[in-house]
């Protein structure tokens, strides 16, 4: 019995480059687009083709956070610094383009600038807040959430982790389960309630730092 490593024909694996994908993407969602939207995916696609070569798969997708942190491609749901354009529009596409290139690279920095850094948009604006904002929009700093349960998946409304009110702050008190980035985080989201029975009018969300 002969043992086939490989399963794809050499020509069929040419038609299989990045840049072919991203043709096959943009036929399809340029008449959707104005000029501007154009103009962000084909500046992110070659950002993509430049950055595919480098990828080490036996290494981290975290060290590509700074790589992305350079450009404003760790997020562009919220504005920051002077990365424009963005908004919802743009993160769809972000992520979309991106994840054709590095799916789990995506995943990781959707958990960090989104999940994790969209708070820091949210809450205020302090010098501790300003300072968790950077290191997650440069790539810095790693982020991850702490929503998900035992028996309760991803049910921001119905969780059992408990929070109560201390002198210094919030005490919390649970289970999280598939924390996104957790073994690599520097900065947690972490949600809870005050009261179980009332899990909409008592959500907690609160920033910990490792």
């Amino acid at each position: 019995m002969k043992i086939q490593e490989k399963i794809i024909k050499d020509e069929i694996l040419e038609k299989l480059e990045l840049g072919n994908f991203y043709k096959i993407l943009n036929q399809n969602i340029f008449p959707l687009l104005n000029e501007e939207e154009q103009t962000f995916v084909k500046e992110l696609e070659d950002f993509c083709l430049e950055l595919a070569p480098k990828i080490d798969r036996e290494k981290d997708v975290y060290v590509l956070f700074p790589k992305l942190g350079e450009h404003g491609y760790i997020q562009r749901m919220n504005k920051y610094k002077d990365f424009t354009p963005y908004g919802m529009k743009y993160e769809v596409l972000l992520g979309t383009i991106l994840s054709i290139c590095d799916p789990q690279l995506d995943l990781a920095r959707l958990a960090s600038g989104i999940l994790c850094g969209n708070p820091t948009y949210q809450h205020g604006e302090t010098s501790e807040i300003s300072k968790v904002q950077a290191d997650l929009m440069e790539g810095k700093g790693v982020g991850c959430i702490m929503i998900t349960e035992p028996e309760r998946g991803s049910d921001a409304v119905n969780m059992t982790t408990i929070c109560e009110k201390a002198d210094d702050g919030v005490i919390f008190n649970g289970e999280k389960v598939f924390t996104t980035n957790g073994p690599k985080a520097d900065y947690f989201i972490g949600y809870g309630v005050y009261d179980v029975k009332d899990p909409r009018g008592t959500m907690v969300q609160a920033m910990f730092k490792k």
